[in-house]
């Protein structure tokens, strides 16, 4: 008897326990950051050369990997290409957020057929690392020197 009486009180304190547990917080909105990398041609036309689109952490992190990779010969490491984003978008003063981030854009470059079969391999990256205050709701264009420029978004 002293153990049924036992067993009851065990699961009767678990269960209170299960029923005191806050749940996930989902009052927190979430929030969503684009990024692109445009090109204007001399004809004045806009050429877009990257876009991401992704979801903010609640930690303010943001990651995003779209591209593949070429093999590397003889054991050596793969050659990644595509469009990599690394940063945090965090709340700041006055309702604004700062975000540091860094974006690269990496090409495969293709080589003759010649230099192919002596086993090169080639892409071009290019970078750019941001650190600036955002507002919700509108697009922040920054020049990236040339005919470049980088747009960023906070929803």
């Amino acid at each position: 008897m002293l153990k049924k009486v036992t067993f009851l009180m065990c699961l009767l304190i678990a269960g209170f326990a299960v029923v005191n547990t806050p749940a996930a917080d989902d009052s927190k909105e979430k929030q969503f950051f684009t990024i692109k990398l445009v090109e204007q041609a001399e004809s004045g036309k806009v050429k877009q050369l990257a876009e991401c689109f992704m979801e903010v952490n609640p930690q303010g992190k943001v990651s995003y990997f779209s591209g593949g990779s070429v093999p590397g010969l003889e054991g050596e490491q793969e050659l990644k290409f595509g469009v990599q984003v690394k940063g945090t978008v965090k709340p700041a003063k006055d309702g604004k957020y700062r975000a540091l981030l860094k974006l690269r854009v990496t090409n495969r470059v293709f080589q003759p057929e010649e230099t192919q079969a002596a086993g090169t391999q080639l892409t071009k990256t290019e970078a750019v690392e941001i650190r600036t205050f955002l507002e919700k709701g509108k697009t922040k264009q920054l020049s990236c020197g040339g005919r470049q420029a980088v747009e960023l978004r906070l929803e």
